[in-house]
Formats: C-alpha cells, structure tokens, sequence
C-alpha cells in the first residue's frame, strides 16, 4: 500500500501539501467537527430529509451515476442521509474551502442561501460553494441541499 505522504494529488493543489517527505496529513488538516457544528448546529436541519424530485430522485446514495444526466449538462449528483450531513459539510470544508482557497489558482465563495436559515424544513436551504479562477470566471459550483442530502456539482460554462 503507497504511503500517503509519497501520493502526489494534483487535484486542487494538493501537491503542495502530500509531497514526499511534506507533513503529515494529521498535522495540516483539523478534522474537528465544532468549526461545522457551531456555524450549522443540528437545530437547523429536518429531522427528517425531504423527498427529492425531478431527476435527483433517480440519484444514488453518496455514488455518482454519470449518465444520470445528459454530457451537456455538465452535471453529476449524489445524495446522503440526515446524520451524514455534517460530515458531507466537513467535507467541502476541507477539500474547497480549505485546500482548493489556499491554491494560488481559485477563489472559493461559500455561502448559504437563503443567507439566514429561519425554517429547518425550507427546500430553498443550501450551502453554495463556488469555485473561481483568478479571473473570476467560475468553473464549478456545488450546491448541497441540506433539506433533501442532494449534492449537486456543475462544470463552469468556460470549461
């Protein structure tokens, strides 16, 4: 088995991070979940996730079908259960916030729509990550739909 510490993961920078003889992952990455629990406590969630509509009902449990839809829609989709979706949020957390934010090439905007979550059962509450090049042209966008567990990425337009 490769040592993770000699895998060189170019995707979103990770190069600079996993290099041979770089440090450890455990001492780079904070895996605590307060950062997730403080700014989305669980009191903002359903109790139980809403039933999903349209072709995301044909969607799979946290396993992507690429031909779910058509290669012009640039577009894969996934969904998890109500208690994975804290750890879903540490997820895109760490990979685009975190790592993808700290690569010269992108800006990461994230943010929640509606801005303030009044309703834990609102179908419009997401979290929307989008991630930009230097000249701010976007080349994905990831929306995660806290009410339903649907995570939807799109490829930007430029791509």
């Amino acid at each position: 088995m490769q040592n993770t510490c000699d895998k060189i993961d170019k995707m979103a920078g990770l190069d600079q991070i996993i290099v041979n003889g770089g440090p450890e992952l455990l001492d780079v990455i904070d895996f605590s979940m307060d950062k997730v629990y403080k700014y989305y406590p669980v009191k903002m969630f359903p109790k139980i996730l809403h039933k999903q509509t349209g072709k995301t009902e044909k969607c799979l449990f946290e396993d992507i079908d690429i031909n779910l839809y058509e290669k012009e829609a640039r577009m894969i989709t996934f969904f998890t259960n109500v208690e994975r979706i804290h750890p879903w949020i540490k997820t895109l957390d760490l990979f685009y916030y975190d790592h993808m934010g700290n690569n010269d090439k992108y800006d990461i905007k994230w943010y929640d729509v509606p801005t303030t979550w009044s309703d834990p059962n609102n179908n419009n509450n997401s979290i929307v990550i989008e991630i930009l090049d230097k000249e701010q042209a976007l080349q994905f966008n990831i929306t995660f739909f806290v009410t339903t567990g649907t995570n939807r990425d799109n490829q930007g337009p430029g791509i």
